[in-house]
Formats: C-alpha cells, sequence, structure tokens
C-alpha cells in the first residue's frame, strides 16, 4: 500500500465485502443444514469451487475499488 489512507481504506472496505460474502454463504450452508441439498461428494465440491472463487472475487473487487479511489 502507498500509504495509511489507502490501507485503512482496503481494510475497512473488504471487512464489509467479507461480511456481504459470508452472510449470502451462510444462508447456502443453511440449506444444507436442513437437508433441502443431499450431501454428497459432488455438492461438498461444488462448495468448496463456490468458496474459492468468492475469495477470488472478493480481491479482485478490493483491488479495482482502490484504483479506483487512489490511483
Amino acid at each position: 500500500m502507498k500509504n495509511q489512507e489507502t490501507w485503512d481504506f482496503a481494510q475497512i472496505y473488504s471487512s464489509k465485502k467479507m461480511i456481504t460474502y459470508g452472510f449470502s454463504m451462510a444462508i447456502c450452508s443453511l440449506l444444507g443444514l436442513l437437508n433441502l441439498i443431499p450431501i454428497s461428494l459432488f455438492y461438498m465440491f461444488v462448495s468448496l469451487s463456490i468458496l474459492l472463487i468468492v475469495c477470488i472475487l472478493m480481491i479482485v473487487e478490493v483491488e479495482m475499488e482502490l484504483k479506483k479511489r487512489f490511483y
């Protein structure tokens, strides 16, 4: 990070994104917990793939917002 201001902004922005994505993923997990989605190896790989995609998406969104705001 270039300075403390960008670091602080990135921390706040990414934490808001994590809360948003975490809440939506928790709702999806409740579907599995309530047995609305059958438990199988395929669905386990799907959920892990979604988790990975969400992590990458969050990083990309934070970097794009930093470039738009500070560069």
